[in-house]
């Protein structure tokens, strides 16, 4: 089924985590409900060095992200996108879920 665009909303720039850069379409002043989706975020693309790749220290929503071992060791490109889904009350105390994967995996999946 095709639809047409109703609008188009600018993602913002923030820092997150230890201070990385993420792009945030939503949640905004301009679009604050998109339920069941709580939030989408962009990380990068950024190319980092040995030792600067920053991630999400513990922080107090269930599960945190931080970027691979071998990239926080030896440097390299992170570029990744998180989706936050508002799950039904019955759900919400599950384990977090997180996938990570290199971009030709994502793309057979």
């Amino acid at each position: 089924m095709s639809r047409k665009v109703e609008r188009v909303i600018t993602a913002h720039r923030q820092l997150e985590g230890g201070g990385f850069v993420v792009r945030r379409p939503f949640p905004t002043a301009g679009l604050a409900l998109v339920d069941p989706f709580l939030l989408l975020d962009e990380m990068g693309p950024a190319d980092y060095c040995p030792g600067e790749a920053k991630g999400a220290p513990d922080h107090p929503h269930r599960g945190f992200e931080m970027p691979a071992g071998y990239i926080r060791e030896q440097g390299g490109r992170i570029h990744g996108f998180q989706v936050w889904v508002n799950l039904p009350a019955r759900d919400k105390m599950m384990p977090p879920d997180f996938r990570s994967g290199r971009f030709a995996q994502i793309q057979r999946s």
